[in-house]
């Protein structure tokens, strides 16, 4: 952990994100002494008329009512929290904020390591970062020092915003420097499938095209979308919310080669080749390769257009165009409103021509689960007991909570935090992951917007 002061700076303090993550992940930090050991300073800005008190109240309140534990540190840790008042849409507050910030250095009596956080709606971020430019505030003070910027997705809202959002990050800063937000690549079940597939070496050999016959990714969701988010998703739609992010993500790490070694460097470029390898579809194969559709009563909900065509649920069928998996198989499926919540992917393997034991189907299936549990199972074929040769299914399982007793398993935000602070990369979508994406999912956006397939309204 860097020694030199550091200044997290915190766009939209106020907001759900920090009320619901940061806030929580800050003070797990805080607890187990992971933060910077001299003068971490959390400069938190919002447009409310407030001061220093009033923030660290309102955090207060936000930590009686989610339960935080440890109550005699809690005046310790909100003393690191300090206000800055500040519109983002007005070029004044950067003006303002350029000079709180050297306050900052000179009260340090040092030139500190900044980390802005923009944890605001990304249609802030551009006039953000163009403030952030224009008063000097990327300009690292000295070689000892460093400025980091992080984002949450989506990263545009399709290929050409994205591209401009990513030229407008490459003005500012050079790429080990943005730390783009997939909170789903921090999850413990997901930081887990590269130790699963390559430090073990039974699977390492047969994760190719000549082993593996399909291969299916799902996140579903058994709750409606919110009906204060109803608006903002109405416009946004189930393929960019979960799908061109966590599930490509997801996708990306069970697929990907292995990389040269455990650099964040190797692992991120491999990542993006997994990606790049997926077939883009033509709009002839969308319309009958893709299934889209809304839950019964969604154009009901406040917010929501009486005609809306945006999509809650999809199922999407392609494959790999190159690499080791080519021609394999490939089902992406998300939703909302589904029977139950379930994030998985289903490795399935070839079957032999004729099985050993009997003619009829024996196949092997790999499920890594996400949610409700997270829990790895392998389904194996074994011989019943008795005096014939017959086969039955069995499952070779391991529940990872129940198999660590409980240990305890570091949050999302616990773990994105302690990297961009450590300057670690690894859990964080380069621009070339984020490029793959969109390349993958604009024809697909663009054809439903075409009605091609139409979109059916049903009970999923």
């Amino acid at each position: 952990m860097t020694k030199r002061p550091t200044t997290l700076i915190v766009f939209g303090i106020t907001g759900d994100l920090v009320k619901t993550k940061l806030l929580w992940a800050l003070f797990n930090l805080f607890l187990q002494g992971k933060l910077p050991k001299k003068d971490f300073l959390v400069l938190g800005l919002s447009r409310r008329d407030w001061d220093d008190n009033d923030l660290r109240a309102h955090l207060e309140k936000i930590m009686i009512e989610e339960g935080f534990p440890r109550k005699s540190l809690w005046n310790d840790f909100l003393a690191i929290f300090s206000y800055f008042k500040a519109d983002f849409t007005c070029p004044s507050s950067f003006v303002d904020l350029a000079k709180r910030v050297r306050k900052i250095d000179r009260q340090a009596s040092s030139c500190t390591n900044k980390l802005y956080y923009l944890a605001v709606s990304p249609h802030f971020y551009q006039t953000i970062l163009v403030g952030l430019k224009e008063n000097n505030l990327v300009v690292t003070c000295n070689n000892s020092s460093w400025t980091r910027i992080a984002l949450e997705k989506p990263f545009g809202q399709d290929l050409p915003t994205a591209k401009k959002l990513d030229q407008l990050l490459g003005s500012l800063f050079a790429e080990n420097q943005v730390y783009r937000i997939d909170h789903y690549l921090a999850k413990e079940n997901l930081r887990n499938i590269l130790a699963l597939r390559f430090d073990n070496t039974f699977l390492t050999p047969i994760w190719n095209k000549q082993f593996i016959d399909k291969v299916e990714v799902r996140l579903w969701e058994k709750e409606k979308v919110a009906d204060g988010r109803t608006a903002f998703y109405d416009g946004l739609g189930a393929l960019r919310d979960v799908g061109q992010n966590h599930l490509l993500q997801f996708l990306a790490l069970l697929t990907m080669d292995q990389p040269q070694d455990s650099s964040s460097g190797a692992i991120r470029k491999t990542r993006a080749k997994a990606l790049k390898n997926l077939a883009i579809l033509s709009p002839g194969q969308v319309e009958k390769k893709t299934v889209r559709a809304q839950y019964d009563g969604y154009r009901n909900q406040l917010g929501v257009k009486k005609n809306s065509s945006t999509e809650t649920y999809f199922k999407i069928s392609t494959s790999f165009s190159d690499g080791n998996l080519a021609g394999v198989p490939l089902i992406l499926e998300a939703g909302k409103a589904m029977k139950k919540n379930l994030v998985e992917a289903k490795i399935f393997f070839k079957q032999p021509s004729k099985c050993f034991h009997q003619s009829s189907s024996c196949q092997n299936v790999l499920v890594y689960r996400v949610k409700p549990k997270e829990t790895i199972f392998l389904t194996l074929l074994v011989k019943k007991p008795g005096l014939v040769d017959r086969l039955s299914e069995a499952k070779m399982s391991f529940d990872y909570r129940a198999n660590f007793n409980g240990e305890k398993f570091a949050s999302d935000y616990e773990k994105l935090l302690l990297d961009i602070l450590i300057g670690d990369q690894t859990l964080f979508v380069s621009t070339d992951e984020v490029m793959a994406q969109w390349r993958f999912v604009e024809p697909i956006i663009k054809a439903w917007r075409q009605g091609k397939p139409k979109i059916t309204v049903k009970n999923i």
